[in-house]
């Protein structure tokens, strides 16, 4: 069976909570009392496995290493934002929603280049997308932003810019919009009351239901 009118979808973000000006210097302290190059990592991936930092990297005197999940989920916009760098150590390509979260505090991003990163994250303008398990990559990536302050704020600039653009009242706006290409009706519109769907011509025959 041929299919027809597929249309994308993509993972959005909640750009109002997450971003830049939440940064605060409260946290920064308790990860960079020695200096260094902050750098947030998810500590469990969606699958319970539990991510640990390369060897390599972890004995890096210029980095220290802040576990993103312990917090709770009013504080984690706070450190997102207070980061330097975020990095995903994820093996199954699934932390599209925490890269996303990361982008949106105007944070520049490591991860690799499997799954929903390479959706997700544009090589080279808001991170760095590297070979799977090469932690001689993840370490170079990460110490070229410890080195350069004003490629680290460009990316970071660059990453929130991209996360705007999946901000989650668009996302929902594409997906109505899309709904209502599908039943031939307007999608939806927003205003400042919020959302209100416009599906006048809403037939369950019309959509197979």
């Amino acid at each position: 069976m041929k299919v027809q009118r597929v249309f994308l979808w993509p993972r959005g973000v909640n750009t109002a909570v997450y971003r830049p000006e939440r940064a605060t210097s409260r946290l920064r302290p308790r990860a960079s009392q020695a200096g260094g190059l902050v750098v947030g990592y998810v500590h469990r991936g969606m699958r319970g496995t539990q991510f640990r930092i390369p060897p390599r990297l972890s004995g890096a005197s210029d980095m220290r290493f802040v576990a993103i999940g312990a917090q709770n989920d009013g504080e984690l916009p706070d450190v997102l934002a207070s980061l330097d760098a975020f990095l995903d150590l994820s093996t199954h390509g699934d932390s599209g929603e925490e890269l996303l979260a990361a982008m949106a505090s105007g944070v520049p991003v490591v991860a690799p280049g499997i799954g929903e990163a390479r959706d997700v994250v544009t090589h080279g303008r808001t991170g760095w997308l590297c070979a799977p398990g090469d932690a001689a990559e993840l370490t170079y990536r990460l110490r070229l932003l410890a080195q350069a302050p004003a490629l680290r704020a460009h990316m970071g600039g660059r990453a929130r810019n991209a996360a705007l653009d999946r901000d989650w009242f668009l996302m929902c706006e594409r997906f109505l919009d899309h709904c209502g290409d599908l039943v031939g009706a307007p999608g939806a519109i927003f205003g400042p009351g919020g959302m209100t769907t416009t599906f006048e011509a809403w037939d369950s025959d019309a959509v197979g239901v």
